[in-house]
This record gives structure tokens, C-alpha cells and sequence, in this order.
């Protein structure tokens, strides 16, 4: 078999892996959907609510006997919520964690697929910290912003393997994450919260020699926000104000961090301003959400992140 080509999926040990899920007032038959998607590819599902449950629901969740679930008080925030399920993987003795948001939708065999990939990326070399699907908007539905593919350059021999593409970052969510490798890369950045907390971790990872990777033969419905708001090319989810803050703020900060090259810097110095200019046109141009943007971008420059202005509790 050549180093580069997918291996069998059906002898993928699947009881290797883990399988951890963010909570946050979620829809019961979201989450009862994904549960059945995934408890049976999987070792033993975790899940972290971060603050606010229905009573009825998590009665649901403690019966059930392949799940794990860890309550938090007060919503800590995404990385934080993250780091947790790591953790509770790792003290478990899974040598491998996929993560998934509340809403994600994965298709059947989606664990086995990315786990023979990044077998045979290991096997080849190529080190690699983290693999995920390929994350594609709804066909049907409202629209939402398409995931954006940040490739890895150069392209080449090098940045391919088969149907996998090395990209510089990749969304959480249907992420298959070694966790030897996650501890050496480190924890996500509590102090983040929530959005870009991926970016900055895989950054983090290829700093410290591992690699990441997307399998665009393995595809997951992905949704972020509430739709999207376009003008031409230019376009960002539609998302409640203290994630726009958020992401606004961690990704200027990240300009600070030596691990983030300049070329993705320069990207985003030119992106940004674009995205913040559609959220407040779509807002009405209401003149509470500018300054609040403003404040996020002024707090990202003096480094003051922890949970945004906003931020629900619990």
C-alpha cells in the first residue's frame, strides 16, 4: 500500500479513541442526534456542560452508560470546557480525543475514516498533532458562511498526502487530536474563551514540530453563528455581539505571538476590518456595537482576554 493512501477504516481501533462534546444550552434532539452518531464509534463519549442545562436533559445524559459527563457551575468558556475533556480523555487512557461542537453533524463512519488517515499520516512521517474533516456549509436551509480552507504553504509533495492537505489551522469541531501530542503542544488558551482558540493552538502545534491536517474524502456539515452576512466577497457569520468581540480581540492579539507568521498576520490585519464593517452594517450601524467592537480591538492590543464583555455565565 502506498505510505499516502487511506487504510481500511474497518481496522481502525475505534475503542482508542475518545469522543468529547461542549455543552451549552443545547437542543435536546441536536444532541440526542449526535450522541447516536458517535457512541458507537467511539470508547466513551465525554461531555463538559459549561453552566446551563435543562434539569430533564441532564437526568437523560447521566443514564446513559457510555457517557461521561462533567458539570460546571458557571460557564468557563470554550477552551476551558476543552481542556477538560482532554484531560478526562487522557487520565482515561484514550491515546486519541475527537472533539465535537453541541450542533455538529457527523456522517456514519466519520471517526474510523479520519483515524485511518492519520495512521497512515503517522506512518509516513508527516507527525501529525491533529486531522479533520473537510467542513462544508448546509445545502439547504439559511445561509451560512463556507469554512475557509487555510492550506499550508508551499503546496506540494510535502503539504499532501492522498486526499489529506496540510492547512495551517482547522476548526475543533470533528477534529481527531492525539493527545500525546497535545501535551506537548500545550493546553488551549483558557484565557481565549472562545473563538480562534483553534488558530492559535495550531499554530502552537506546528511551532513545535507537528503538523495539520484536513481529509477532503471526509466531509461534516458545519454551521457557526446564526447565518452569514456577505457583501461580495467579504463575508462573516452572523453571531451574537460577544463573539464578534471575542474573535475581533483573540485575533488581534494573536498578532502579537511569535508562533503566528506574518503572512497569516497580514491576511487577517486586511480581513478583519472588512468583517467588522459588515457585523455593525448589519446591526443597523447601531453605535453601542461599534464601540463595543472598538473596546475588543483596544483590549486585544493591551493583551486583556479572559471572558469577553457579554459573555453569558451560565
Amino acid at each position: 500500500m502506498d505510505e499516502t493512501s487511506v487504510g481500511d477504516p474497518a481496522g481502525f481501533d475505534r475503542s482508542a479513541v475518545a469522543a468529547g462534546v461542549v455543552l451549552f444550552g443545547p437542543d435536546r434532539a441536536r444532541l440526542t442526534a449526535l450522541l447516536a452518531a458517535v457512541e458507537t464509534d467511539v470508547g466513551k463519549v465525554f461531555a463538559v456542560v459549561n453552566g446551563r442545562i435543562d434539569a430533564e436533559l441532564r437526568a437523560e445524559l447521566r443514564q446513559r452508560p457510555r457517557l461521561g459527563l462533567i458539570e460546571c457551575p458557571v460557564n468557563f468558556g470554550v477552551a476551558t470546557a476543552l481542556n477538560l475533556l482532554a484531560l478526562a480523555a487522557t487520565l482515561d487512557g484514550f491515546p486519541r480525543l475527537i472533539l465535537f461542537d453541541q450542533d455538529s453533524r457527523p456522517a456514519e463512519g466519520l471517526v474510523a475514516r479520519l483515524g485511518a488517515r492519520f495512521e497512515e499520516l503517522a506512518r509516513a512521517g508527516r507527525n501529525p498533532a491533529v486531522v479533520g474533516p473537510l467542513m462544508v456549509a448546509p445545502s439547504r436551509g439559511a445561509a451560512y458562511k463556507s469554512p475557509r480552507l487555510f492550506r499550508r504553504p508551499p503546496a506540494g509533495a510535502g503539504t499532501e498526502a492522498g486526499a489529506a492537505v496540510a492547512v495551517d489551522v482547522l476548526a475543533t469541531s470533528g477534529s481527531l487530536i492525539a493527545l500525546e501530542a497535545f501535551c506537548r503542544v500545550g493546553k488551549f488558551r483558557d484565557d481565549y474563551f472562545i473563538d480562534a482558540v483553534d488558530v492559535e493552538w495550531c499554530f502552537r502545534a506546528w511551532a513545535r514540530g507537528y503538523s495539520c491536517w484536513i481529509d477532503r474524502d471526509v466531509t461534516m456539515i458545519h454551521t457557526v453563528g446564526e447565518g452569514e452576512i456577505r457583501i461580495g466577497p467579504v463575508a462573516t457569520p452572523r453571531q451574537k455581539a460577544f463573539r464578534m468581540g471575542a474573535y475581533v480581540r483573540n485575533t488581534i492579539y494573536g498578532f502579537r505571538l511569535g508562533h503566528v507568521p506574518a503572512r497569516f498576520k497580514l491576511r487577517q490585519a486586511a480581513y478583519l476590518p472588512m468583517q467588522a464593517l459588515l457585523f455593525w452594517v448589519d446591526s443597523g450601524l447601531r453605535p453601542s456595537v461599534a464601540i463595543g467592537l472598538g473596546r475588543a480591538a483596544w483590549a486585544g492590543l493591551r493583551g486583556r482576554l479572559g471572558p469577553p464583555a457579554g459573555a453569558p455565565d451560565v
